[in-house]
């Protein structure tokens, strides 16, 4: 197979597809007449380029997560105290504590997070690290 970019594509694609059937790197290579080698090089490569996928996908939503969760919790808030007032169930006192405690908790977890983010993103602007 010659190794320019159209055909390791379409090598790689095929190896997905095996992979996802559930066959083993030596199975794999002998289906494709490949070394095993190659197929064991394309796997990780495809590891690797999923994980940057998944990091980068992380790092756009998650702001974006962290402010739909801490809305949704502040309208359970507003619908405890709303059901509160009606009928004088502790119950919802209970959940309204609780409630405002996992708003807390998330704030403080999405300022950890942000911090780390732009410590790696300054460590990576100096060529320090990657991640």
């Amino acid at each position: 197979m010659n190794n320019n970019r159209a055909n390791i594509a379409l090598r790689r694609e095929r190896i997905f597809a095996l992979v996802l059937e559930g066959k083993q790197t030596l199975m794999i290579a002998e289906l494709l007449a490949i070394n095993r080698k190659t197929v064991s090089n394309d796997i990780k490569w495809m590891t690797r380029e999923s994980q940057k996928y998944i990091n980068e996908m992380a790092k756009e939503m998650l702001p974006f997560k962290y402010k739909q969760a801490i809305e949704g919790m502040e309208a359970i808030l507003n619908e405890c105290w709303k059901r509160y007032q009606l009928d004088g169930n502790g119950f919802y006192l209970r959940l309204a504590l609780d409630t405002r405690k996992e708003i807390i908790s998330l704030c403080g977890n999405g300022i950890s997070i942000a911090a780390v983010k732009q410590i790696t993103e300054r460590a990576n602007a100096l060529g320090i690290g990657t991640v």
